[in-house]
């Protein structure tokens, strides 16, 4: 008979070696939590995942303060501008999103500018404290996203589109004014995860005795998980799915001379049910890009993630593949 859990680790053992980075890969069935990985406890730089943490914050903040997050709104200003990606370091001062506003861009569109101005009003030891609550060993957030993005981009202003950030970040490291932010370079002003933490912060969102256990009841527990199943960015784990499976999800990328990416979520697998999954991944060459460029590479590292994702689904999956 057939041993779902040793089929699975021997199916991510295979896909997660086929590709050019080196991951860190954790899984759990949410019915009845079987699971397995590939390294998953390994610390990554987040990048982007621990966007995850500051949602879940914001929502614990808001319930006990009793804030509305649809209601409450904050002028963004100039200062505000954050380097990276999104949309609101483009445009004019002064706009005054919701709270839930700026939650859904900082999700769905990974908007760094969002993200600082909501960790800016909760605290960014808010955040941090939730990642204690939750019992996540491998995670630490220690740096808003410019603060993240400094270490990469030197004195590089904010705005820039992305093959300006690549120059600045390989500028800065031939001034030796930059970070690679490998492992080696975390310290408490960083922020690092595991594919492990980013699978449990995901299963507590599912549970919805876990959320209550944080003062998030089931309304917006359902609305961080409609937020999340938004995303746009889909290159990684939805990227070889089937049409019209359920995915919600966070992405992270931070490319530099060490190229950092990662996905993680839950899918939905027939005859399983949600399924949280998380895939990070650093290069393991400090930068020897191939010829084609980091462009070929960033998109090699989130096929490889789509691989694992797609090597769940069908192991999972009863029968054959859909």
């Amino acid at each position: 008979m057939s041993d779902p859990a040793a089929d699975l680790q021997a199916a991510l053992v295979v896909v997660a070696a086929d590709g050019p980075a080196t991951p860190g890969v954790a899984v759990r069935r949410l019915s009845d939590g079987l699971g397995c990985g590939v390294d998953a406890h390994r610390r990554f730089p987040t990048a982007s995942t621990f966007k995850v943490f500051v949602l879940l914050a914001l929502y614990r903040w808001a319930a006990a303060e009793r804030v509305d997050l649809h209601r409450a709104r904050v002028t963004v200003l100039e200062a505000d501008r954050s380097r990276g990606s999104g949309v609101l370091t483009f445009l004019d001062e002064g706009l005054a999103p919701t709270l839930f506003d700026l939650a859904v861009l900082m999700t769905v569109i990974s908007d760094n500018t969002a993200t600082d101005v909501l960790i800016e009003h909760i605290g960014l030891d808010a955040v941090q404290q939730l990642t204690v609550d939750l019992g996540l060993t491998d995670t630490h957030v220690g740096a808003r996203c410019d603060e993240m993005l400094g270490d990469l981009l030197g004195d590089a202003p904010p705005g820039l589109p992305d093959h300006g950030m690549f120059q600045a970040g390989m500028a800065a490291f031939a001034a030796g004014t930059n970070a690679l932010l490998s492992v080696a370079d975390l310290d408490e002003g960083h922020n690092w995860t595991s594919a492990h933490d980013l699978v449990e912060a995901f299963a507590t969102i599912w549970s919805a005795d876990a959320m209550a256990a944080f003062g998030i009841g089931d309304g917006p527990r359902r609305e961080v998980i409609a937020v999340l199943e938004r995303q746009q960015l889909n290159a990684g784990l939805p990227r070889y799915l089937p049409p019209g499976t359920a995915v919600a999800h966070k992405t992270g990328m931070l490319p530099g001379l060490i190229h950092v990416a990662g996905d993680a979520g839950v899918i939905e697998v027939p005859g399983s049910g949600p399924v949280a999954l998380a895939v990070l991944t650093s290069s393991s060459d400090q930068g020897s890009y191939p010829p084609a460029g980091p462009g070929t590479f960033a998109d090699d590292v989130h096929r490889q993630i789509g691989r694992v994702a797609r090597a769940v689904y069908d192991t999972l999956a009863p029968g054959p593949a859909a």
